[in-house]
């Protein structure tokens, strides 16, 4: 982006639906589980790897989207992340056994990793200067606000048309979206001569030879390892521990989920005020540890539990 030409806030807009679209293939699952599981016959076993199997996926496969989005393309990459997301959404929906979700799943998370990582690289290319800050805190609300929404409505859909219409409707949403993404952003545009002369193997050799790839990559691995896992449990939780009715789970759920958002925009402002990235860090972590003690012991009284979930979710919002 050259450094007089004016931030393309459309871009950035576009992009961050992609990633709620995205997320949404992570928030749809804790509601529909129950579900899903009376279905198909799915033990609690088979379950927690169809909950987890994205986040490993993203552990394994993150650097590899980021290189080959720079080799190839982020904005076509982005596109072929939404697609793959569709795919994987229409063959959960018509899946008849476990195994086949299973693998629905993992076309969807190598879906979602091809969104959530070059999308990064479109928004950098499409805002400079002191903006930039601020729409990566927008750029980091696509997580919550994608899970939120659907663990929200997914109640409501599912009582309507089942879990396998809100795969439906979620796969639908990815291939109507994909219109806007290559009306918007430069789906279409040459790649820089340097991409095309060097290797996909160069490139992830450097990646993985820099030090500060591997600790950026351990620090969202370890919020991501211990929020997404209490979004999808909470639920459940609530329900079946706390007694509450599961419209009433969703939204105390959802409200969970949200305050992530004013820890994204947290974050963004405080990088804006000069804090170094590394205290911001440190300190959404400390936020994380402390709250976790509390959450997971079982001595800790409901309104405490709840309000700490709530730090909980906002510390990692900041990180």
């Amino acid at each position: 982006m050259s450094p007089n030409e004016a931030p393309r806030w459309s871009v950035v807009a576009v992009t961050v639906i992609c990633g709620v679209l995205a997320a949404a293939h992570i928030g749809k699952l804790a509601p529909a589980l129950p579900a899903l599981r009376q279905d198909l016959g799915v033990s609690m076993v088979t379950g927690g790897w169809i909950v987890s199997i994205l986040s490993v996926m993203g552990v394994c496969l993150s650097i590899a989207a980021g290189v080959i989005g720079d080799r190839f393309g982020a904005a076509r990459v982005l596109v072929a992340g939404l697609a793959l997301c569709a795919v994987g959404g229409f063959w959960g929906a018509f899946s008849e056994s476990a195994p086949s979700v299973l693998m629905s799943r993992m076309v969807e998370g190598l879906g979602f990793i091809l969104i959530v990582v070059p999308g990064a690289a479109v928004i950098a290319s499409a805002v400079d200067g002191p903006a930039r800050r601020q729409a990566f805190g927008v750029w980091g609300s696509y997580m919550p606000v994608g899970t939120t929404l659907t663990i929200v409505l997914a109640p409501v859909i599912i009582a309507a048309v089942d879990w396998r219409g809100l795969w439906i409707g979620i796969a639908i949403a990815c291939l109507v979206w994909l219109w806007p993404v290559v009306r918007f952003l430069d789906v279409s545009s040459p790649r820089p001569a340097i991409a095309s002369q060097v290797s996909l193997r160069n490139r992830f050799t450097a990646a993985i030879r820099h030090p500060g790839v591997w600790l950026a990559s351990l620090i969202f691995g370890a919020y991501a390892f211990q929020w997404i896992p209490l979004m999808i449990w909470l639920p459940t939780f609530l329900v079946e521990a706390r007694g509450f009715p599961i419209s009433s789970a969703a939204w105390l759920t959802g409200g969970v989920v949200v305050v992530n958002i004013f820890g994204n925009l947290t974050g963004g402002w405080l990088l804006r005020r000069g804090v170094k990235h590394w205290l911001t860090m440190f300190g959404a972590s400390l936020i994380m540890g402390a709250c976790a003690i509390g959450i997971f012991a079982s001595s800790t009284p409901f309104p405490l539990f709840y309000g700490l979930c709530l730090m909980f979710s906002a510390g990692g919002g900041i990180l």
